[in-house]
């Protein structure tokens, strides 16, 4: 029990971390890197890394509650509603 609870510490602080050392748009890159995803444009960018930013400050406030299980960026991260329904 004391290793998940350790793992779970582990992998929010480890969030908090990439959050803080990183720039939203250095995160981002990363992110879709990891995703292999790519933009049309810089408007179209843009518009992405402002989801994204959104989305991954609203993970690390969660994720801060101590709740009893965390969230994380997954492939969808830089999707609203709105652009969720476009594809």
């Amino acid at each position: 029990m004391n290793l998940i609870l350790w793992g779970c510490w582990a992998a929010v602080s480890a969030s908090r971390i990439l959050l803080g050392e990183a720039s939203m748009d250095e995160l981002h890159e990363r992110w879709m890197a990891e995703h292999g995803k790519t933009c049309v444009d810089s408007t179209e960018k843009a518009r992405r890394l402002e989801i994204f930013a959104a989305d991954m400050k609203l993970i690390e406030s969660f994720n801060a509650h101590g709740q009893n299980h965390m969230l994380d960026a997954n492939r969808f991260a830089d999707l609203n509603n709105e652009v969720f329904g476009e594809k």
